[in-house]
């Protein structure tokens, strides 16, 4: 899926990390510019709720989009989410994906597009 995702993103002009684990991420994160951490919610070495925390704790302007093939009242039993994090269900489409970013990426305004794949669609 991070293959995936990553591929998505690169062919529609995004520059990307790769991370195998939270470890590997925090690592990243330390050497590289990064405006967007989107992780799983549920990764090796960690949890991408935990990674979130740890890098806008440095970061506090950092954007955040986690991604999980759980619910969200699901993780909420086990392990509850911030109402303030994003978050994006699996599996999604390349537009659901492109939506999400972008809009973790720039929120959205009176004046954004609704759509910004197709900023003919209107809010």
């Amino acid at each position: 899926m991070r293959e995936v995702t990553a591929r998505i993103l690169r062919a529609n002009g995004y520059q990307v990390m790769e991370a195998g684990s939270a470890d590997e991420a925090m690592a990243l994160a330390g050497e590289f510019a990064y405006e967007l951490l989107l992780t799983d919610v549920v990764m090796p070495g960690g949890s991408g709720r935990d990674l979130a925390w740890a890098l806008q704790h440095a970061r506090p302007d950092l954007a955040v989009l986690l991604m999980s093939g759980y619910s969200r009242g699901v993780l909420g039993v086990h392990r509850p989410l911030d109402d303030d994090l994003a978050l994006i269900q699996k599996p999604f489409t390349t537009h659901q994906l492109l939506v999400r970013v972008h809009g973790a990426l720039a929120p959205a305004g009176p004046d954004a597009p609704a759509d910004p794949v197709r900023p003919d669609l209107q809010r």
